[in-house]
């Protein structure tokens, strides 16, 4: 039986944009180390409709568990909303699976530009798939970038490590900049896109719309995101 401790954990309040609504839940991480009993016992003591733990996973980059405060249950809609987000809040990166199962993945990736911290973190993060790939294209949107490198002067540091790196910039056009994406992507034949997960202010995102959510939504191959 694990013992009693301190654990670092969240509580996120999904399917809301306002203070205490939604639906609650704590994520506790770097739970690999408790056992079950004790996952339990966190969940009635935290009280909530469930409480997640991440942990690691033989088949993915990171795994994760769901309490309710009686049971342990299976996958379920907003605590995974909530892990994902916690996990981009603490800057971890999550690889975010397609809806079909993908024939090969980071051998063409596409690297979605546009100037921010956060895309520059991911691309860090994303250092062992970028230096496999066959090709990678790093791509910036017309109207889309903020303050930063330019898409040329990141396709050159990339070469410089040894990356077979290419620059692309387009105008969106009519299309959405999450659109824009999809259809390069696709024109490149890409199997994984890489991309900084919300790097516009939250009021944008929610008047306008943004790239994140229209991937998240609508993407065909796999997403190496973080925040």
């Amino acid at each position: 039986m694990s013992k009693p401790g301190k654990f670092p954990f969240m509580q996120v309040d999904a399917f809301t944009d306002s203070a205490l609504g939604g639906n609650p839940c704590a994520i506790v991480f770097d739970a690999d180390d408790l056992d079950n009993d004790l996952r339990q016992r966190i969940a009635r003591e935290m009280n909530l409709s469930e409480t997640a733990y991440v942990q690691r996973s033989a088949s993915a980059d990171i795994g994760a568990r769901y309490f309710t405060p009686a049971t342990e249950i299976p996958l379920a809609g907003h605590p995974t909303i909530a892990t994902v987000f916690a996990l981009f809040e603490t800057g971890r990166p999550v690889l975010v699976a397609a809806a079909q199962t993908p024939s090969s993945i980071g051998e063409r990736v596409v690297v979605a530009w546009n100037g921010s911290t956060e895309t520059a973190r991911c691309i860090a993060l994303s250092m062992p798939f970028l230096e496999r790939a066959d090709a990678v294209l790093v791509l910036t949107v017309e109207g889309w970038q903020v303050p930063g490198p330019s898409g040329d002067q990141v396709t050159a540091h990339l070469r410089r490590n040894g990356i077979s790196a290419t620059a692309k910039h387009v105008d969106s056009g009519s299309r959405s900049v999450g659109e824009a994406i999809l259809d390069e992507t696709k024109e490149f034949n890409a199997d994984l896109i890489v991309k900084g997960a919300y790097t516009h202010s939250r009021l944008r995102q929610l008047v306008f719309g943004g790239a994140t959510r229209h991937l998240l939504h609508n993407t065909p191959i796999p997403l190496f995101m973080a925040h």
